[in-house]
């Protein structure tokens, strides 16, 4: 087959024209898609606002513990703080 003969748009100008009910059902799979799709993430939405809320909490109680212990003891508060200092940073 020679390349010079076979027109650009000879294919387009042969196909037919879909069916309306084929275009019908199309259409209804991609809007059920589209929905499933928008459920599946209203629901991640929901667990990850979730998760998030029970890290702000948890980090909530952990702030009132280690405030509470400096309150009650300070001077150890401080001498931790010292030791945990050199640990991190060392002693040049």
């Amino acid at each position: 087959m020679d390349d010079k003969n076979v027109e650009p748009r000879e294919g387009v100008s042969d196909a037919t024209p879909a069916p309306p009910a084929a275009t019908g059902q199309a259409e209804k799979a991609l809007g059920e898609a589209g929905e499933a799709v928008q459920q599946a993430a209203r629901q991640a939405w929901s667990q990850a606002s979730g998760v998030a809320d029970d890290m702000l909490t948890a980090a909530h109680h952990a702030t009132q513990a280690a405030s509470r212990q400096v309150n009650e003891q300070p001077l150890m508060a401080v001498t931790l703080g010292y030791v945990a200092a050199l640990l991190v940073h060392g002693r040049r």
